[in-house]
């Protein structure tokens, strides 16, 4: 297993693992309009964070294959975390976040949880900011780890 600074040529397995994980922990939190929205912004949204200086994007990988992807915003809003379905409850999102969040030294950092998602970082010292909130049919819950 290793945490590495994503390449460019890491896009295309990027976006694969991206759509697996979109697709059956995600989407179907969300209503029409929702899936919509974000089935239109998540790759142009990933494509963004692997292009612009302003992100930090690690990818993990096992045996030669990523198995997951974080990508925090100047240094204190993490923007991505996804784990390959098969990967999943084996402590690499776990890896994933702490390496986020040793990679600064903001006394904040800041996210916005999918709804499936608050449990794992709560477990990390997140706390929800403000209840569900919903924008073009996407639900998240506002979290913030104060360090």
């Amino acid at each position: 297993m290793d945490i590495s600074p994503v390449e460019p040529t890491d896009f295309q397995d990027i976006v694969n693992l991206v759509a697996e994980v979109t697709r059956v922990d995600i989407l179907p939190h969300f209503d029409e309009q929702g899936k919509t929205t974000f089935t239109a912004s998540v790759i142009p949204d990933v494509e963004k964070t692997m292009t612009n200086d302003q992100y930090l994007c690690l990818k993990l990988t096992m045996d030669g294959e990523i198995v997951g992807y974080g990508a925090m915003r100047d240094k204190n809003y993490i923007t991505h975390i996804f784990v390959s379905k098969k990967k999943q409850s084996k402590g690499l999102g776990k890896q994933l976040l702490e390496a986020l969040l040793s990679s600064t030294d903001k006394d904040e950092v800041r996210l916005r949880s999918s709804v499936n998602a608050t449990a794992f970082y709560e477990k990390f010292g997140f706390v929800a900011t403000d209840s569900e909130q919903q924008v073009n049919g996407i639900r998240f819950v506002p979290m913030t780890c104060y360090r």
